[in-house]
């Protein structure tokens, strides 16, 4: 089976970023992501995403924040956790997006006070290939 998932939105708050145990790094945060209805304002979509290891380390250096736009290229997850107050046996679940790649989206200006120094082999593919095409544009 396929589980991709991608969609540009606002990041909502600040990331939480952990250190864990094993060395491992993760960062959450929510994105909003607007809805268009013909004629009528709508609420926005909040999608709960969760990024690991070197991704965690881009996103602190391209200062994801709330406000900023961004794009996201993931797949869908599930946590399964017993709640502190839930009754025995009874187990919450909550769906995510795991991040596979990113990239800010702005005004190239705000793209210069924000994307890391990094040459476009090191980025990931999708975001070389945009990046590639901005430079002939």
């Amino acid at each position: 089976m396929l589980n991709l998932t991608a969609f540009i939105g606002n990041v909502g708050g600040d990331m939480t970023v952990k250190v864990l145990q094993t060395g491992s790094k993760v960062a959450r945060f929510s994105v909003a992501i607007s809805t268009y209805k013909k004629g009528e304002p709508s609420e926005p979509v909040w999608v709960t995403c969760e990024a690991w290891d070197e991704l965690v380390d881009r996103l602190v250096k391209c200062k994801v924040g709330k406000g900023r736009q961004i794009a996201i290229n993931g797949s869908l997850a599930l946590n399964v956790f017993k709640a502190k107050d839930a009754p025995e046996g009874r187990f919450e679940r909550r769906l995510y997006v795991k991040v596979g790649t990113f990239q800010v989206l702005g005004s190239a200006k705000d793209a210069e006070e924000t994307m890391p120094t990094a040459t476009v082999a090191e980025l990931p593919v999708e975001t070389a290939r945009a990046a590639r095409s901005r430079k002939r544009a």
